[in-house]
């Protein structure tokens, strides 16, 4: 395919690469691991969180999609799932506190994806960053976000002033 025929469906290279990842990330299975889910949100998390792990090893540039969008349908479609899940399974959590606990351990899985031998560590650290989030919930500390948490899907990828 020519350059030019590419560019009669979109009309930049930024936005090619936006649906690209956008595409890659709605393959993700959002459904629970029947053979390790418990229930908890650090299951369901934690089986998300690993699927996308690989994709985001094998894709140049999706973990900073993922961190910094700006985001497409797909993507939006995959945080709500994920937001409404954990809040399905921890009812205290209200929509900005599921959204920041969800992406919270998501991002976390992907700051040592693009490093095979930190695989491990990866792993780790998402768990640990679960339970640490855990005990503060089951403490009552939750996080107070002002806002609708989906505005963060509407920025430009550009840091908020």
């Amino acid at each position: 395919v020519a350059e030019a025929t590419v560019y009669n469906y979109v009309h930049s290279r930024d936005e090619l690469y936006r649906g690209a990842c956008d595409r890659l990330f709605a393959g993700v299975d959002l459904t629970p691991d029947p053979a390790t889910d418990t229930g908890s949100w650090m299951d369901y998390m934690d089986a998300v969180s690993a699927r996308v792990v690989p994709l985001a090893a094998t894709h140049p540039g999706f973990t900073e999609y993922l961190f910094y969008g700006p985001f497409g349908p797909e993507t939006r479609r995959i945080y709500s799932t994920m937001v409404a899940e954990v809040m399905r399974r921890r009812p205290e959590l209200d929509a900005n506190a599921a959204y920041f606990v969800a992406s919270r351990t998501f991002m976390s899985s992907l700051t040592t994806a693009s490093f095979p031998d930190l695989q491990d560590a990866g792993t780790w650290l998402r768990h640990s960053v679960m339970l640490g989030m855990e005990q503060q919930i089951d403490a009552g500390n939750l996080p107070h976000i002002d806002g609708d948490w989906s505005d963060v899907l509407d920025h430009d990828g550009k840091p908020a002033r």
